[in-house]
């Protein structure tokens, strides 16, 4: 993974992210790889459950957790990398997914907020291979393109971009500056704090956050 200090792109405006998104294509050609542009940002009062019911598709893939006790909560939506695994040794295919794509990811932004940062969430079941009429497959891991946390106060947004050696950087650069604006305008400082409704987890089971990883795990 490579971070970029955020001093080298002091301003926060279209020309800065045209900037940093042509270094990430630049970098994409020269490993003739696909990167992964990360980008982090503090931002104002965010309800992460009532921002995911807004943005997110019932089809892609999503995912939330909260933790009342410890007032926080995560949510992500929409994969901007995905696999799925099956087998025992599935865990360790799943790791090896996310070490290609970390070793592929350039980051910028306020990486000193919480959960901030690339983060991949999972869901894996007991059973290591699908048992007949399940939905679910044994592994499945993924990198959401839009993710936004609240931790004791502090609010973070994540934008995960995927950039190819030949990335329309017009096309992307008015994706992620219309979600930068969006993101900016929440403000649920002056509504009560979401409770979270009865979430099953992918499969059933328990919710589990581990260092960079936010898995469940289930039957």
């Amino acid at each position: 993974m490579q971070i970029i200090p955020s001093s080298m792109l002091p301003e926060r405006d279209q020309d800065a992210l045209r900037v940093f998104l042509e270094g990430c294509r630049e970098t994409a050609r020269a490993k003739q790889h696909f990167q992964i542009a990360s980008i982090s940002l503090a931002v104002k009062h965010l309800a992460p459950l009532a921002v995911l019911e807004s943005i997110y598709e019932p089809s892609e893939l999503h995912f939330y957790i909260e933790r009342a006790v410890d007032e926080e909560a995560l949510a992500g939506a929409e994969a901007v990398a995905e696999a799925t695994f099956s087998g025992v040794d599935r865990f360790a295919q799943a790791q090896a997914f996310a070490d290609e794509i970390m070793d592929n990811t350039i980051v910028v932004g306020d990486l000193n907020e919480p959960f901030t940062g690339p983060h991949f969430f999972t869901a894996f079941t007991f059973n290591d291979t699908v048992p007949e009429g399940s939905a679910f497959a044994p592994a499945t891991i993924f990198l959401p393109r839009w993710q936004v946390s609240r931790a004791k106060g502090k609010y973070g947004a994540v934008a995960n971009i995927r950039i190819d050696p030949d990335a329309d950087l017009d096309q992307l650069v008015a994706r992620v500056w219309g979600a930068y604006q969006k993101f900016s305008i929440f403000d649920y400082s002056a509504t009560p704090v979401e409770t979270a409704p009865a979430v099953k987890p992918t499969a059933g089971g328990t919710f589990r956050v581990g260092s960079g990883c936010i898995s469940a795990s289930g039957d």
